[in-house]
């Protein structure tokens, strides 16, 4: 079923389906073997492990919006292969220095910053390639057959992670999980769709063309709508990760069944990958409506046992099928309204404005529990995830009376 998503080009869509799941692995892996590495080799202090996880995402916010534009002058999959090649690089680099005794703290944060420089132009490289490679009728299943390979290689990459580390060292997995870009080029270079040539623009235009892409992302009526919504959402879902385990901890949640409760949130993810993505700002809202309810379950939670730890993971679970679908929909909607040229430039722009969103909503939620108990915090998130539907619903009552 998943390959069909690709049809016609069934192959090409299953090496990239493949190389998807490969890269995806080994980026999970790496952002979580990354900290422990740090601390358990390295010494680092946790201001050096904040900085370290920061270097992780920074790239997207300084250089996400014009790497849509210097994309799209470019062959994608060309560039998708250099930066997986890039990628495998560096985690080599790691081991060699590792084994050298070299490798030192500040180094590892340059070579974590550099890693998702080239995730990065990969990952935009991607989301406008898919466009080319499956055509307009197969978007929204292929980017259900993408979400679902990302939502459960979050779940299986970090626990693969955790059970190499205890029996080869942080080191070693940390490098070994730079071995899925190499799977991943490979899988990409068997791709034979051939794709078409790129305008021949000038680059003196690259920060022209991401202001355009910008504008384009946010400039119309329905796009603002949802810019607003998914602010909204993404702020809320980030604000409630920082305090989550807290709150976990406080009822009395063992190590083992606060990871249940976090893998209850990918298993949402890859259940939402099933099915079309529905679209449409009535659609979404509805969407949005229904599956962010029951993000009330987690702090009603209280005291440890089965039954706190299934309302946790019910409602983590919903509420991250319902965020996935929409993101899906949303995703699949921007692209076939989006010039082809130009797709680059606002898949970065949309992404950018996504990861923008996740560091400033987990300083909110940290903020918030220094003042607040940490379940009220939980529900003013709850809150903000079921208002975030509002701009789609105003947009809905203008088109009914349109």
């Amino acid at each position: 079923e998943l390959a069909n998503a690709f049809s016609p080009a069934v192959a090409d869509g299953g090496f990239l389906l493949g190389a998807s799941a490969a890269g995806s692995f080994g980026a999970g892996m790496g952002r979580t073997v990354v900290p422990l590495l740090a601390v358990t080799g390295l010494g680092a202090t946790p201001f050096e492990v904040g900085v370290l996880v920061a270097a992780q995402t920074v790239a997207f916010v300084v250089i996400g919006l014009p790497a849509g534009a210097i994309v799209d002058r470019l062959r994608k999959r060309r560039m998708m292969i250099a930066m997986d090649l890039l990628r495998l690089s560096l985690g080599l680099t790691l081991l060699g220095l590792w084994l050298a005794g070299l490798l030192g703290t500040g180094l590892l944060i340059a070579l974590v910053a550099l890693t998702g420089c080239a995730s990065v132009f990969f990952d935009v490289a991607a989301m406008a390639y898919l466009s080319e490679l499956v055509g307009r009728a197969g978007l929204g299943p292929a980017n259900g057959s993408l979400q679902g390979v990302s939502s459960a290689t979050s779940v299986g990459a970090p626990a693969a992670a955790g059970g190499l580390v205890t029996v080869i060292g942080a080191a070693l997995t940390a490098a070994g999980s730079a071995l899925g870009y190499a799977i991943s080029a490979v899988l990409l270079s068997r791709i034979r769709h051939c794709e078409p040539g790129t305008e021949a623009r000038p680059w003196r235009l690259v920060l022209a063309d991401t202001r355009d892409g910008l504008r384009w992302a946010v400039g119309l009526r329905t796009g603002r709508a949802f810019t607003l919504c998914t602010t909204g959402v993404n702020l809320a879902l980030a604000a409630r990760a920082a305090v989550l385990v807290i709150f976990l901890l406080e009822l009395g949640f063992d190590p083992v069944e606060i990871g249940i409760a976090t893998a209850a949130s990918g298993a949402g993810g890859v259940l939402a990958a099933v099915g079309p993505a529905r679209g449409g700002a009535r659609g979404c809202a509805r969407l949005l409506l229904w599956t962010q309810a029951p993000a009330v379950l987690v702090p009603l939670a209280a005291g440890s046992g089965a039954a706190a730890l299934l309302l946790v993971c019910l409602g983590m679970a919903v509420s991250s099928y319902g965020a996935t679908r929409y993101n899906l929909a949303q995703l699949t909607m921007g692209q076939l309204a989006c010039p082809p040229g130009m797709l680059g430039a606002v898949s970065a722009s949309n992404r950018f404005l996504v990861w923008l969103t996740l560091p400033v909503g987990g300083l909110i939620g940290g903020t918030l529990a220094t003042y607040l108990p940490v379940a009220a915090v939980l529900w003013v998130t709850t809150a903000v995830q079921l208002a975030s539907a509002l701009p789609l619903l105003r947009r809905r009552e203008r088109q009914g009376g349109a």
